[in-house]
C-alpha cells in the first residue's frame, strides 16, 4: 500500500487531464493504496509542479530498473516462451523444422530474436538488453511487408513453462 498524490495542472476544470486525473485516483483507491489525493493547481503554480512531475517520473523510473542486464539466453528463453503461448504450435508436432525460434542480431541494446512462422512470416523481436522492453515486428518477404505489432515485457516470459 502506497500513499498516492495525483496533481492536475490543468487549468480547466473538465478537461481531458483533469479527467484522467479523477480515474488515477479512482484506480489508486481501487488498488487499496492509502487515501489517495487529488491537489488542483492554479496557473501560477502549474508550470513548476510539471517540471517537478516530470522529474518524478524520471527518477521513478530509474528505480524500478531490472537489477541484472538480459543476456542472450533469456532474450531466446523469453521469446520461445511468449511464442509457444501465443501462436498455434500444432502443425509443428509433424515437421518440427517447419516452426522455430533462432537468436538474430545483436547490437549494443538489444538482441533480436526470430520466429519463423509455417506460414512464412517472421516475426523479429528486438530485446532491450537492460529494460527488457521487446518490441515486435511481423515481417512477410514475400510481400516485403513490414508491420509493427506491438510490445512486450520479456521478463513476464522468463522462467515460464512451455
Amino acid at each position: 500500500m502506497k500513499r498516492v498524490i495525483v496533481i492536475s495542472t490543468s487549468l480547466r476544470r473538465g478537461s481531458n487531464s483533469d479527467m484522467l486525473a479523477d480515474k488515477f485516483v479512482e484506480g489508486a483507491k481501487a488498488a487499496g493504496n492509502e487515501r489517495p489525493k487529488r491537489m488542483q493547481q492554479n496557473a501560477f503554480y502549474a508550470r513548476a509542479v510539471r517540471k517537478f512531475v516530470l522529474f518524478l517520473l524520471f527518477c521513478s523510473c530509474c528505480t524500478n530498473a531490472p537489477k541484472s542486464e538480459i543476456t542472450a539466453e533469456m532474450a531466446y528463453e523469453g521469446v520461445s516462451n511468449y511464442c509457444h503461448s501465443v501462436y498455434d504450435w500444432s502443425i509443428a508436432k509433424e515437421n518440427p523444422s517447419i516452426m522455430h525460434v533462432h537468436i538474430g542480431e545483436e547490437t549494443d541494446s538489444a538482441y533480436q530474436v526470430v520466429f519463423h512462422s509455417y506460414t512464412g512470416t517472421l516475426v523479429n523481436f528486438y530485446v532491450d538488453k537492460t529494460s527488457g522492453t521487446t518490441r515486435i515486428e511481423e515481417y512477410v518477404p514475400t510481400l516485403d511487408l513490414r508491420n509493427e505489432a506491438g510490445t512486450i515485457d520479456i521478463f513476464e516470459y522468463i522462467d515460464k513453462k512451455k
